[in-house]
């Protein structure tokens, strides 16, 4: 699973992925593999990236709904 709206949601508070990458512990390339879904994330990174990224509904950025 791609994460376009997860990518949608950085370019909205103009965050960049090395930013996110930052804020999570992770490097740049964990987190491209896990934005692009090769890797999935953590359910501790998904509930940073949460936090980060002030999702509303986290479901709708993680799963298909």
């Amino acid at each position: 699973m791609v994460y376009s709206k997860l990518k949608g949601r950085m370019a909205d508070l103009g965050m960049s992925q090395k930013a996110v990458a930052e804020k999570l512990e992770l490097s740049e390339r964990s987190y491209k593999l896990k934005i692009n879904g090769i890797r999935p994330f953590t359910m501790p990174e998904a509930e940073k990236l949460n936090t980060i990224l002030k999702l509303e509904n986290p479901a709708e950025y993680f799963f298909r709904v």
